[in-house]
């Protein structure tokens, strides 16, 4: 089974840029990036909780597509004058991960997005499985999908479950507190 791959970007604008940062997202970035080999989607979630907070996930056929030509052509000093300016300004956290589990799924639209993320991690298989015991088959979960870090996130593991209702209520304290890892993260996310 193929394992896809997974951009994740978290973006915190100052208030004075929010609008453009969405404008950019919407008219410039997320166009750019779709039209790249190798990336199969890119949908936008705003915090739930956190003001100004905003994520990025972008599925991939494979973690390798950014390091191909056609994305390396988009980065660093061959940024738009619009992509200076926006990350300059904005603070971003950017992860990129391998697909566990299920392994060949893209994110599906859904009205609630949890994402947590978990640090020092020897081995993935076991957050794999502790997250099946928290999120397979409970009530609201339309989707479970799971992540290995990968690159300088090696050692990280992530989780997204999307669905309905309070979906961090179903992250249970004593099966996530088993981990061999540190669980940095649980943010619950809407869609854009």
């Amino acid at each position: 089974m193929p394992q896809l791959g997974l951009l994740f970007v978290i973006n915190e604008p100052p208030a004075a840029m929010e609008e453009e940062l969405n404008a950019w997202y919407d008219t410039e970035h997320i166009p750019e990036r779709l039209a790249i080999d190798g990336f199969l989607s890119g949908e936008r979630y705003v915090s739930a909780v956190r003001q100004r907070r905003y994520l990025a996930l972008y599925d991939l056929t494979d973690v390798e597509v950014l390091r191909s030509p056609g994305y390396m052509a988009f980065v660093g000093d061959r940024f738009t004058p619009w992509t200076k300016r926006i990350l300059s300004r904005t603070r971003v956290t950017r992860y990129e991960a391998v697909q566990l589990y299920p392994g060949d799924a893209v994110a599906i639209p859904a009205p609630g997005h949890l994402i947590l993320r978990c640090t020092g991690i020897a081995a993935p298989g076991e957050i794999e499985e502790r997250a099946k015991r928290c999120f397979l088959g409970k009530p609201g979960v339309a989707q479970l999908r799971i992540y290995a870090g990968s690159g300088a996130n090696a050692g990280s593991a992530f989780i997204h479950v999307a669905g309905t209702g309070d979906l961090a209520a179903l992250a249970d304290p004593q099966v996530l507190a088993g981990m061999q890892g540190r669980l940095e993260l649980i943010e619950t996310y809407l869609p854009y």
